[in-house]
């Protein structure tokens, strides 16, 4: 089952997902953090060892869902999770989905159309509406309104941080739009010199060379072209000394 929750800033999407999870029985995966005892940070990878009934919500989906990039390998990485979320719950039951987001256009037209119930938040006077449909293949079911007075919601707060930034999966995205980049450099010649101790002959190291020890050392990606050129500089003036 997925679950999408759209508003506006403010109207009671991440309050209405957070409420779902602290209801449920089962794991609670998430990318912010619910401080219930059954909830796990989530990160992509996990997703496809879940072998147990999950519940897995995703706040300000479109940054790990963004449509325009739908053809992305991230994309298609959830989308395959979403097709098969009823063989990922194992025998006892199976994966449902909660999104939040602010305009439901912005999230990848796949998961889009596996869409069972849309809710509609908008702040109130005294709490937060929402307008549920059922959405099949046959159409829409009749809107069904219901309400969360500021009441419970003073009481759900404590679970979240509503100011809990989501990051989004594409940090390259970042990486490429920094103008300021001297704190990346700063990292990036920290692994170009672990590189250069370990490696005597600068020539050894190829850019496969560097792209393996960032991923054996956790280090991001993005960094092995920046590392690689910056192990590259070093080779060239050690030759210009030489000659």
């Amino acid at each position: 089952m997925l679950i999408s929750i759209e508003g506006d800033y403010g109207s009671g999407k991440t309050l209405l997902a957070t409420f779902l999870a602290l209801k449920d029985r089962r794991k609670v995966m998430a990318n912010y953090t619910i401080n219930i005892p059954n909830f796990v940070p989530l990160k992509p990878e996990m997703l496809w060892n879940i072998n147990e009934p999950t519940l897995i919500v995703l706040d300000e989906a479109y940054a790990w869902l963004e449509s325009r990039t739908s053809g992305k390998p991230i994309n298609r990485y959830l989308s395959y999770n979403l097709f098969q979320s009823r063989k990922r719950g194992g025998p006892e039951g199976i994966v449902d989905y909660i999104l939040t987001d602010q305009l439901i256009g912005t999230v990848d037209p796949r998961y889009r159309m596996m869409i069972n119930f849309d809710i509609q938040a908008e702040p109130h006077e005294s709490g937060f509406v929402y307008t549920m449909t059922k959405l099949t293949r046959r159409g829409a079911s009749k809107p069904a309104t219901f309400f969360i007075p500021f009441s419970l919601a003073a009481k759900i707060f404590p679970y979240y941080n509503t100011y809990q930034k989501v990051d989004p999966i594409d940090k390259e995205l970042l990486f490429s739009i920094s103008e300021d980049q001297s704190d990346i450099m700063k990292q990036v010649d920290i692994v170009r010199d672990e590189l250069l101790d370990k490696y005597v002959n600068l020539k050894k190291i190829t850019k496969g060379v560097v792209r393996d020890y960032c991923l054996r050392n956790g280090h991001p990606k993005m960094f092995v072209d920046r590392i690689y050129d910056a192990i590259k500089s070093v080779q060239l003036e050690c030759e210009s000394e030489a000659g």
